[in-house]
């Protein structure tokens, strides 16, 4: 399709003429003037019908002048559409509809293609319909091209207005059937429909939040949400945030998820409609939001570099792409650190919630209409074949974020395993299950590579307030506990000598840091 141009003002096109005609200046001056390349003012002089122009600038522009000639007709645009779909000029199209170059290029680029498809009509048919349901037909083509033009968004349909609407499509005001601010009402009421009345971005502040990933529908088991229901009663969250695919093959979400009142679905683009439809319809009390949540500095979306049946690692996730702190969905349960120029960078994924299983049917999504359309491959496939081995890497589990009024935030993975309890997951001292919660027999605290002396007091600090109100039976040590810089033999093997560390220094400040570590243990050894 021929490239856009810039848009030229009245105003400009007068001080075109008058540079070139008038005052004589050639072209790379003109240029300068208006900030475009020669070329492009040259084009531009050489494709304006002056005459006609002057006799009626705003008309011209608008395309109502004589140069014009008369209306654009239906199947005019339907040849216009043609050409430009085969790549023909302005001038080689303006020849063969025997219009200027102007009327085709100021058609071509003010019309909104999608939505004059949508609408669809031929000339004059439905000036008068001869049913109510071939109106209520021809509303609904407008629905959908007033949909097309102001691209699904509440704020452009409320500033799209009566005279763009039938400019961008090429309708008569006569063949609306109804006033355009109905028109604009039941427009309104599809995009609810649609669910694109939900929020794009939810802004959460201080509070306990359960983020959870990809139930798919019916592969989520009972016992699963009998384990939610008592994470929800233990841990208390503010909210509960499910990422992911919350549908199953047959476009069914859980009815357990009704339960839920704190409940916060970020859905994917392909599910919004179907979400919002079941959520009418049973009449659930969770929130969708089409784009993200974000919680204390963390961003929690969906994302789709990584697809469901892979074993790529959430760390090959683009920086360029992702923000420096983010939770995204994934069926495994991950957490990577990045490079970054400012602060902390991380993404985290909570993993699933689902049984490992294969998805059978590729789902195609119809935006004209919001119809969901599946179309079933036969799984003697090898894709189908892959799927069975690449989803033995799926990991069930969630993660839990405490969000506190500075807005600074933690993020703790726990992983779900399937024991003689039922699906089981632990948080700080309770061990929680889908048949109740309980308390652990033994509770070991495992921390590693202090390095005395070169060890980190806040860190220590902070391990020894964990440890008095976990109060562990157990403190194990899995790295280098003493740094031993005083006996360093990269140093010794050199020839030096070490005159800046001397060992029984070393060693007091590790007996020291050891003691204080040993009182937070309930039965110190």
């Amino acid at each position: 399709m021929p490239s856009k141009r810039t848009t030229w003002s009245v105003e400009q096109l007068l001080k075109l003429y008058q540079l070139r005609v008038e005052e004589k200046k050639a072209f790379p001056q003109i240029a300068k003037v208006f900030n475009l390349s020669a070329s492009s003012v040259t084009n531009k002089f050489a494709r304006i019908a002056w005459e006609d122009f002057l006799k009626d600038p705003e008309g011209y522009l608008e395309g109502v002048s004589s140069a014009r000639g008369q209306k654009w007709s239906d199947s005019q645009m339907a040849q216009l559409d043609a050409y430009l779909q085969s790549d023909k000029s302005y001038a080689f199209i303006a020849e063969k509809l025997n219009r200027s170059i102007t009327s085709v290029e100021r058609q071509s680029q003010i019309t909104d293609w999608k939505a004059w498809k949508a609408i669809g009509s031929k000339d004059g048919e439905d000036l008068d319909p001869d049913s109510d349901d071939k109106k209520n037909t021809i509303l609904e083509k407008y629905i959908v091209g007033l949909l097309w033009v102001c691209h699904k968004d509440f704020k452009r349909l409320e500033k799209t207005t009566e005279k763009e609407f039938l400019k961008r499509v090429n309708l008569d005001k006569d063949r609306l059937l109804i006033p355009f601010n109905e028109l604009k009402e039941k427009v309104a009421d599809r995009l609810v429909e649609l669910g694109f009345g939900n929020s794009q971005v939810i802004n959460l502040e201080k509070g306990r939040y359960v983020v959870v990933g990809d139930s798919h529908g019916k592969h989520t088991k009972k016992n699963m949400f009998a384990l939610l229901k008592l994470i929800n009663k233990v841990l208390k969250p503010t909210k509960i945030i499910h990422i992911g695919h919350i549908l199953d093959d047959d476009n069914d979400i859980s009815y357990d998820w009704g339960e839920f009142g704190n409940l916060i679905i970020v859905a994917k683009s392909e599910e919004l409609k179907v979400i919002q439809d079941q959520r009418n319809k049973f009449k659930f009390n969770y929130d969708v939001v089409r784009g993200c949540v974000n919680i204390g500095g963390l961003s929690v979306f969906n994302q789709d570099m990584i697809m469901d049946y892979v074993k790529s690692p959430i760390s090959g996730l683009d920086t360029e792409i992702f923000e420096d702190k983010v939770i995204v969905n994934c069926h495994r349960q991950e957490i990577s650190t990045k490079c970054a120029n400012d602060g902390a960078s991380y993404y985290a994924s909570p993993g699933c919630l689902c049984e490992r299983h294969v998805i059978s049917t590729i789902k195609q999504i119809d935006f004209d209409d919001g119809k969901t359309v599946k179309q079933a491959f036969p799984e003697g496939f090898i894709k189908y074949r892959r799927m069975q081995h690449t989803n033995k890497y799926w990991e069930q589990g969630l993660l839990v974020v405490d969000v506190d009024k500075s807005n600074n935030h933690t993020i703790i993975p726990c992983a779900i395993k399937n024991t003689k309890y039922g699906f089981t997951t632990s948080y700080f001292d309770k061990i929680i299950t889908s048949k109740g919660v309980f308390n652990p027999d033994k509770k070991i605290f495992v921390n590693g590579d202090m390095h005395c002396d070169l060890h980190d007091v806040n860190v220590l600090d902070i391990q020894e307030q964990i440890c008095k109100d976990y109060q562990p039976d157990l403190q194990v040590n899995v790295g280098d506990t003493f740094n031993y810089s005083s006996l360093n033999h990269h140093v010794m093997d050199r020839g030096g000598v070490i005159m800046d560390k001397k060992i029984l220094d070393e060693a007091a400040q590790t007996y020291y840091v050891l003691k204080e570590l040993l009182s937070g243990l309930r039965n110190p050894i």
